[in-house]
């Protein structure tokens, strides 16, 4: 089973929806998508087109069919981000400082960012009937900060005889920590809190869970896919190998949580990308024999993205969408 992982990584998701637009080109489909904070975004949305097309890619199709309707999905997702994220004016705007100590003072931080045009996109480019009915099964991962406890919810996942698909329609992970329950009606929601970057963010409140990016405690939820049966992985990250070492202004609050962030998500990505090595390590070993072999692909950038996301332009989108692209290119040559 092929499993596509999609970590978080904020407006830096556009060298990843690069990327994946670039698998699904050269004919990389995925039986299942775990994705994280912008991961969830870029996840959902190629989850949710293969659900609208689900009649000219489930089984029995026509394979000219499947190809040209997989790229046409990898064009629609490209275009999202070049066409619809094109400054942080779409996507949301800064608190006001009055409005910031207003909050503070009665005790009801709403975060730094104001995010209703991403909650309004969202809203708009994914369907959560689509999901249901895509043969990808999907899932989106976020964190209770009040238990600090994950929440990954699923979607789709159907094959054309109406079974379950590889993951199975209530099983959500084999983490002890997540708690077993069937798919939402509208997974949406859920999407957002795992959009939700702590303190630049407001928190998503779903069933009186105060809700928050996934990345919290699991960056790219490789152990997840494992459990569920994938023996093939790719991993597309935002963030490279080492930290950056970008000035930043540390008195400067958006700046501060934003490289906080950083070292948080390098260090909790390093641990989940172990985890896939001491697996096969393992495997080979004969002393793990739950698991077989994982073929696990990194699809990373060689160096920082210098994109942030309260101030980017049109054309830095572009570059980072062609560079995500090119890095598939060069990984998969």
């Amino acid at each position: 089973m092929k499993a596509l992982v999609l970590a978080g990584g904020s407006i830096k998701g556009a060298f990843q929806a690069g990327a994946v637009a670039e698998l699904l080109r050269r004919g990389w489909v995925p039986d299942s998508i775990y994705g994280v904070s912008v991961g969830a975004l870029n996840g959902a949305f190629v989850a949710s087109r293969a659900g609208g097309s689900a009649s000219a890619i489930g089984l029995g199709s026509d394979p000219n069919d499947t190809a040209a309707t997989w790229t046409s999905i990898a064009d629609d997702l490209e275009s999202f981000w070049r066409e619809k994220i094109t400054s942080f004016r779409v996507l949301g705007k800064k608190r006001s400082l009055p409005c910031l100590i207003w909050d503070i003072a009665r005790c009801r931080f709403k975060g730094l960012l104001k995010m209703d045009g991403l909650d309004r996109l969202i809203t708009r480019e994914i369907s959560p009937e689509n999901l249901r009915r895509s043969p990808v099964r999907f899932y989106a991962v976020s964190v209770n900060i009040a238990d600090g406890r994950l929440v990954m919810v699923g979607s789709g996942g159907s094959s054309a005889s109406g079974d379950p698909g590889p993951v199975g329609r209530s099983d959500r992970t084999s983490a002890s920590d997540v708690p077993d329950t069937a798919d939402p009606p509208d997974i949406r929601p859920f999407i957002l809190a795992s959009t939700r970057i702590p303190i630049l963010m407001p928190i998503e409140w779903i069933d009186s869970q105060p809700l928050l990016d996934g990345g919290i405690r699991d960056v790219a939820p490789l152990k997840h896919a494992v459990d569920a049966g994938a023996d093939e992985i790719i991993a597309v990250l935002c963030h490279p190998r080492s930290v950056s070492r970008t000035p930043f202004d540390p008195g400067n609050l958006m700046q501060l949580a934003g490289r906080v962030m950083e070292l948080v998500i390098h260090e909790i990505l390093s641990n989940d990308l172990d985890l896939a090595h001491r697996i096969n390590d393992a495997v080979q070993a004969g002393t793990d024999t739950k698991h077989r072999i994982l073929r696990l692909t990194e699809i990373r950038p060689a160096a920082p993205l210098e994109i942030e996301i309260e101030r980017f332009s049109k054309g830095q989108i572009r570059d980072v969408v062609d560079l995500g692209k090119s890095t598939v290119r060069e990984a998969l040559a």
